[in-house]
């Protein structure tokens, strides 16, 4: 069985609950296939006007998230590519 394709995460709407959105965000981040988050008017025109805080909390998912066996394997398709050394 083939693995499942790598996706990203899109952001979404913006929601007056931002606790709630990165709480689904970090739920989804652990599926395997997931590789991060491709997120816009979330970050930038959060509940709260307070983007620089939204933008912290969505990095702070990622590196909650860190590499992992997954990341080495993409790494290691890319060598394989020729696309990074």
């Amino acid at each position: 069985m083939p693995p499942p394709p790598r996706c990203l995460l899109l952001g979404g709407e913006v929601s007056a609950d931002q606790d709630a959105t990165f709480a689904a965000w970090q739920a989804a981040l652990v599926a395997p296939n997931v590789f991060g988050l491709v997120v816009g008017r979330s970050l930038l025109f959060p509940a709260d006007d307070d983007y620089m805080g939204a933008v912290d909390g969505a990095v702070s998912l990622l590196n909650a998230a860190g590499p992992t066996a997954r990341d080495a394997q993409a790494h290691t398709d890319l060598e394989a590519k020729g696309l990074i050394r």
